[in-house]
């Protein structure tokens, strides 16, 4: 028992047989345990998702792709490949800090278009365990939809020859993560975004 916690009396009411518990004492420190599990099952969850079937980068060298939605660091430019797909409608060619980005169009079966760079690596939760092979860009590989880790804003797609992906801790020889461009922006862009007051 702690020093602020004063001790709890069981009154019985006579001739009912049952026990009454003063609660009110209870009920502040039943809030603060329910409170402090809460957390420690946000963090639990947080763990989880940062480190079971995410790609893992080690952030050094510069280059940094973000999230344009909440500026957390997603891929650097040194992990861009060029994957090729017979599926794609169009491609060209982009230049971010002097590195060469090839960039590929797709549709989607509800005929929604997306513009795509593929990476070797990428700090990305996927949203599901089991990859789908159907309509995939890339066969044989399957993919699955992957997420920012911060703020959950979908990212692209995990391809992957793994039918149970979410247990792996490496990646696949071959498996790769294709990301929507115009829900990226280059570190350097987004610093010349950022303007000092006039005073």
């Amino acid at each position: 028992m702690t020093a602020h916690m004063k001790p709890t009396t069981i009154v019985s009411i006579s001739g009912t047989g049952t026990s009454t518990c003063i609660l009110a004492r209870l009920v502040p420190l039943i809030r603060v345990i329910s409170i402090r599990l809460f957390w420690v099952f946000v963090l639990i969850d947080t763990i989880y998702l940062c480190n079971v079937g995410i790609f893992s980068v080690s952030f050094d060298g510069g280059g940094y792709v973000l999230c344009r939605e909440c500026g957390r660091e997603i891929t650097q430019l040194r992990y861009v490949t060029r994957e090729k797909s017979d599926q794609s409608l169009k491609h060209w060619n982009e230049t971010v800090d002097g590195v060469p980005i090839h960039i590929n169009r797709y549709r989607n079966p509800a005929m929604v278009e997306f513009n795509l760079v593929t990476v070797s690596d990428a700090n990305v939760v996927p949203i599901s365990r089991t990859a789908s092979f159907q309509h995939s860009w890339f066969p044989p590989l399957g993919w699955i939809i992957c997420v920012c880790p911060t703020c959950r804003t979908h990212l692209g797609w995990v391809f992957t020859s793994s039918t149970n992906y979410a247990h792996k801790t490496n990646t696949n020889p071959g498996d790769f993560v294709s990301l929507i461009w115009n829900k990226l922006i280059s570190e350097s862009t987004a610093d010349s975004f950022i303007i000092s007051p006039k005073f």
